[in-house]
């Protein structure tokens, strides 16, 4: 695409990986450490699909184990009255427990994966990338500190293309982490690209997502617009544009981008489409062109068919002005 700036619809999605510590906690409806208020943001910007939650099957695998030592505890304490400390101490191998109340655990346990899955993803990185992942884990596991465990999560996370990581453990989230890990594997370009894109961060650093999402948005993509939007006439439907990057011509395929701020929240206005003949002209005059270069002003107008299909870019309140026109791959 003439060596030009481009873009995927991959590149407006932030994807955040959920540790198994903070599928429990919201399993349990257990806030103290503020799982539960990122899972209602989750769903709260779900419709948005600016924001993917997601975890990997080892994950799900620890998160079912733990919750069945936890449902097996409570079984045993409230059925047979046994008390707590020995209840924990046979939980491992759910000791004395009849198959069919392990069944009825593991019934139990899906109906809380169920609810979880509405929001959380489950993407089977060791079945998408088998010999990536494990390739990946054995080089932590050789040349860092993490253990088996975290270095699972860390390469599911990379695999899966997240750039969150949301974890409640104390030393996978440490601020040093990443910094050391590139340090281990500064020799190894490849691993040393996956890692510097990866923040590890526990669920109250993520309070407020769409702040979040708005400042990765901006570091990401900051530079990559073909062209701002200067103006907007919401009646005739046409952007007022100068182009920063390149050169935008008829043919090409554009997405327009606003983030709309509201309050501690926001809102995305996002569409593409072809640029037509007769949709580009001159600033000035008005008349029909084909080509506008870097630096030049230009009106584009947006086609019929999109305020068809999306009629609330005509409301009051959804000013594209400040917006960006990206082109798309």
């Amino acid at each position: 695409m003439d060596n030009r700036l481009t873009v995927t619809p991959e590149d407006f999605v932030l994807r955040i990986f959920i540790d198994a510590n903070v599928l429990i906690d919201i399993s349990e409806k257990w806030n103290k450490n503020k799982s539960m208020d990122l899972f209602e943001e989750l769903k709260e910007l779900k419709e948005e699909q600016c924001i993917q939650a997601i975890t990997s099957e080892y994950a799900l695998w620890e998160f079912y184990g733990h919750m069945r030592e936890e449902k097996y505890i409570g079984k045993m304490v409230n059925e047979k009255g046994w008390g707590f400390i020995h209840a924990n101490k046979c939980s491992k191998e759910l000791r004395d427990m009849e198959y069919c109340k392990v069944e009825e655990i593991g019934r139990e346990i899906e109906e809380s994966w169920n609810e979880i899955k509405e929001i959380v993803f489950l993407e089977r990185a060791l079945v998408s990338y088998p010999f990536e992942v494990t390739e990946l884990v054995e080089k932590f596991i050789k040349l860092s500190k993490l253990s088996y465990r975290d270095a699972i999560i860390l390469s599911s996370a990379i695999y899966s293309r997240c750039k969150i990581i949301v974890t409640r453990d104390d030393y996978l989230s440490r601020a040093e982490h990443i910094e050391n890990l590139l340090n281990a594997f500064k020799e190894i370009p490849y691993i040393n690209n996956l890692l510097a894109e990866i923040n590890i961060k526990k669920p109250v650093d993520l309070i407020n997502l769409w702040k979040v999402y708005s400042k990765w948005q901006k570091d990401k993509l900051e530079n990559r617009a073909i062209a701002k939007i200067s103006e907007y006439w919401k009646k005739t439907g046409i952007l007022g544009i100068e182009v920063l990057n390149g050169f935008l011509k008829e043919k090409d395929y554009v997405r327009v981008y606003k983030a709309i701020m509201i309050g501690d929240t926001g809102e995305i206005i996002i569409f593409d489409f072809k640029v037509e003949k007769g949709l580009l002209r001159n600033f000035d005059t008005e008349k029909e062109i084909s080509k506008v270069n870097k630096g030049e002003k230009a009106t584009l107008k947006i086609p019929d068919e999109i305020y068809r299909k999306y009629p609330y870019l005509k409301r009051n309140g959804y000013n594209l002005r400040g917006g960006k026109v990206f082109l798309i791959e």
